[in-house]
């Protein structure tokens, strides 16, 4: 029998160890209850469940949280967790992401989510922060002696204005943004990707060609040698004399 040393199938071997099937036939926004007895206590998904803008798998994030958390879960209102325009979905996955980037997986799942305050959407307040104008606000209202070492005292912004319009405006302004720059969010996420695995590419290829693997000297000394083209010969004579000039006749 022979095996597929390549990396495509080092990868079927792990999947297949880990949840007893290939990966290849699961059907998208299906979440399996019960692991298969021939892997290792593991789930399999489909790769088109996966969410590219969040990095997630959507599908089986919502189905942990409504097993393990559902009362929460309902509070969400999520009127259909497969329909990736929902409002209340878009705006979990928004804030959810901006957790995570605030600290890791790791913390987010040891402490939660604590929503904010009724009546205030936390996603309209952080792109509203990140406006000229109230990075304007910030610097007003900051003491320091150069601008990038200024400092914003918990009692300095307290006395700084903001805008408080109702939620539900708040959260169509967050959601039309987040629909006019999701496309080119995505597409960063697939160019990073993309950069991430040509850098491993590169550096799996120096390493090949260090280690001999591709067998670079045997092609290098099987290539033909490339001969100099000779120089082009030149169209005149260099050693005839240019004519002179006539001499001027003053009459």
């Amino acid at each position: 029998m022979t095996t597929d040393a390549s990396e495509k199938g080092i990868e079927f071997l792990i999947i297949r160890h880990m949840t007893g099937l290939d990966g290849l036939s699961v059907s998208p926004a299906v979440v399996a209850t019960t692991a298969s007895e021939a892997g290792t206590g593991y789930f399999v998904g489909s790769p088109k469940d996966f969410d590219r803008a969040q990095a997630l798998d959507v599908p089986e994030l919502f189905a942990f949280l409504n097993a393990t958390q559902p009362i929460e879960f309902q509070k969400l209102g999520i009127a259909d967790a497969n329909d990736p325009k929902d409002i209340n979905r878009l705006k979990f996955l928004a804030r959810l992401s901006t957790e995570i980037g605030k600290s890791d997986v790791i913390d987010v799942i040891r402490k939660g989510i604590h929503g904010p305050r009724a009546g205030v959407d936390s996603g309209f307040h952080k792109l509203m922060f990140r406006t000229t104008v109230y990075k304007q606000q910030v610097n007003r209202y900051s003491t320091g002696i150069v601008s990038d070492g200024n400092r914003l005292y918990w009692k300095s912004f307290k006395q700084m204005p903001n805008v408080l319009i109702p939620k539900e405006e708040q959260t169509d302004i967050c959601l039309n943004i987040q629909e006019q720059t999701g496309a080119l969010d995505t597409a960063m996420a697939g160019l990073e990707r993309e950069i991430h695995l040509l850098r491993e590419y590169r550096n799996r290829l120096a390493t090949d060609v260090v280690t001999d693997k591709l067998g670079v000297r045997k092609v290098a000394a099987e290539l033909p040698k490339i001969v100099a083209p000779a120089q082009a010969e030149d169209c005149f004579d260099v050693t005839e004399e240019p004519d002179e000039p006539e001499e001027e006749v003053v009459t």
